[in-house]
């Protein structure tokens, strides 16, 4: 979560669209909400 610039319950962070980014996602995507602007 850390990786993905999260610190905080209900925080909200935009990043880019990388295979490094998605697979991070893919780790902890349980714990997120992810969507697309």
């Amino acid at each position: 979560l850390r990786g993905l610039g999260l610190r905080r319950i209900r925080q909200t962070v935009i990043r880019p669209d990388t295979p490094q980014v998605q697979g991070m996602i893919r780790k902890v995507g349980y714990l997120l909400e992810v969507g697309r602007p």
